[in-house]
């Protein structure tokens, strides 16, 4: 089968990663695999090359024109950060092929109609799409594809000279986080969480890996601020599975939550547990791709995630047993060439699904698979568009005044009287 995947551009990133996973595994599976990146090639480029991937780095009429005389079959769209035009371009030069898209925000694409299915890439993701507006007909759930070879956990005598080189003891715990340097996908909760276990009397130091300035400053607050190790970025698969495999546990918050979450299936893969805090309000897969006293366990309020973080710490065999059991759920759920063959089978029957996007029972039963259980406040708020957002102050994220203050604000933009953009929790 002849496969074009579209993305913008083979930077690093999660879309990124998903797009080049799935070019790979298409190609891997013996069809005819290119992908277009429609504005610049980036990191991801040399490897794409070496591994047998053919490829174009920007959309021109040359590069219209040899896609048209190829004539793919299915055209794979990853949504985030593409524009319209483009996408009209790509559907123009491959007329008849199947459209199917990764849509990476749970938001209807500008593009809807042009496309036969939309891949959502969680539960909570197809229940917030179609709540948005999506076509509910033209909705499945697609996770990204995880190469899974490409993470494992390393060497004992790897992880000893990585804990050495960043001044980490034996006997002390290293919390890590690893991910993108933009502020929302971060969140002070990491830094509340780390301070409480040495609070508790846990001897541990925290390690953060391409962090947003936001955090580097909460940090430098700290009173243990001596104890954090930052490093500015990690490059390569194998450089980071050294990072995950000397972490004890993997501590994730982030403001706006994640889409799917690959970084946690990375940590995972190296069987490192995770902690993961659950954010109702916005992106919400993380829960679901960790699993409670799955792969780490998952929590719902801000005093849950402190505590499920000690636990982890005074409880190593919880910690070996969760990161065991997490490797094998992304193998199980998540490897790229069974994710690839889903896709396609879907796209190939896109005409014919009779989709059951999940309901607002599912929601609350995907929410409520936590170690502490939500407030009745939170789950009346849950699976409500857009009653949402005020999950934010009912599970304790944010203080209720902050509510009080973003709509005096938004009340004086309207009424002219200042100008500016609406916070969002900020250290």
């Amino acid at each position: 089968m002849r496969i074009l995947t579209v993305v913008f551009n083979l930077e690093k990133g999660g879309t990124q990663r998903a797009a080049q996973n799935f070019a790979e595994a298409y190609l891997g599976d013996g069809h005819d695999s290119r992908l277009l990146a429609m504005r610049a090639g980036g990191v991801r480029e040399v490897e794409l090359r070496e591994r047998g991937a053919c490829l174009w780095t920007s959309l021109d009429d040359r590069t219209a024109a040899e896609i048209a005389a190829w004539r793919p079959e299915v055209v794979h769209l990853h949504s985030h950060g593409l524009e319209p035009a483009e996408v009209r371009a790509v559907v123009a030069a491959a007329p008849g092929a199947t459209v199917v898209e990764t849509n990476v925000f749970s938001r209807p694409s500008a593009w809807v109609r042009d496309v036969d299915i939309s891949f959502q890439l969680s539960p909570w993701c197809a229940w917030l799409y179609v709540t948005r507006g999506g076509p509910a007909a033209k909705t499945a759930v697609v996770p990204n594809p995880i190469r899974a070879e490409g993470f494992r956990r390393v060497s004992a005598e790897a992880i000893a000279r990585f804990r050495t080189r960043h001044g980490v003891g034996e006997q002390e715990l290293l919390l890590g986080r690893v991910g993108q340097a933009y502020r929302r996908k971060w969140s002070p909760l990491l830094v509340d969480a780390f301070e409480h276990v040495r609070r508790a009397g846990v001897p541990a130091k925290l390690l953060v890996v391409n962090a947003p300035e936001s955090i580097l400053h909460r940090a430098r607050r700290s009173p243990w601020a001596a104890d954090v190790v930052t490093i500015e970025r990690i490059i390569g698969d194998e450089a980071l599975s050294e990072a995950y495999s000397a972490m004890d546990v993997f501590v994730h918050a982030a403001d706006q939550g994640e889409s799917f979450g690959i970084v946690l299936t990375e940590a995972m893969l190296c069987e490192t547990p995770c902690v993961t805090f659950s954010t109702p309000w916005e992106d919400n897969s993380q829960p679901g791709v960790v699993g409670n006293m799955q792969g780490g366990i998952v929590a719902t309020t801000p005093w849950g995630f402190d505590r499920a973080l000690e636990r982890l710490c005074r409880d190593p065999d919880l910690r070996r047993a969760l990161g065991r059991a997490g490797r094998e759920k992304v193998l199980r759920d998540y490897e790229s060439t069974a994710v690839a063959r889903e896709a396609l089978r879907l796209a190939t029957a896109a005409k014919s699904i009779a989709a059951s996007p999940p309901t607002r029972a599912d929601v609350l039963a995907m929410y409520r698979d936590a170690a502490d259980a939500p407030s009745w406040l939170t789950s009346t708020a849950l699976g409500r568009w857009p009653r949402l957002q005020l999950t934010r102050y009912t599970t304790g994220y944010e203080p209720w005044r902050r509510l009080g203050e973003k709509c005096v604000r938004v009340a004086g933009r309207r009424l002219g009287l200042w100008s500016g953009t609406d916070g969002t929790v900020t250290p």
